[in-house]
């Protein structure tokens, strides 16, 4: 098991740098700063050099990835896209091998504030 938990993290760890190369094509597509790509610019890009950004406007909606009700047209949620396990490069029945959540810090920090995993507003 170590051996294999060893090869698992250095993956890992090389994985995390192809989720940050693929967040920052997509934050780099999203002109407004909305967190959002149009589907259009999304497969453009897939289309010029990014091999990544090819997936169906079903597939995105089932991953919960796809926008459908903004006035500036179908978009892809960028963290919803690169949380998707479609970016899991390794996956088996005991651990998977994904992009980083970046939120995760954040909630840690908060839980570790207030010693909890909930809490009400007024405590936080």
């Amino acid at each position: 098991h170590g051996l294999v938990g060893g090869i698992t993290k250095s993956f890992a760890s090389f994985w995390e740098s192809e989720c940050v190369s693929m967040k920052s094509a997509l934050v780099a597509m999203d002109r407004h700063s909305t967190g959002r790509v149009p589907l259009s610019r999304f497969y453009s890009s897939a289309l010029d050099t990014e091999w990544r950004f090819g997936e169906s406007e079903s597939y995105l909606r089932d991953l919960g990835a796809l926008d459908e009700t903004s006035w500036l047209g179908k978009q892809v949620i960028i963290p919803n896209y690169i949380q998707a396990a479609s970016n899991c490069i390794v996956s088996s029945q005991h651990y998977l091998v994904c992009c980083a959540n970046d939120c995760e810090g954040l909630l840690e920090e908060i839980e570790n504030k207030v010693g909890a995993s909930t809490a009400e507003p007024s405590e936080i």
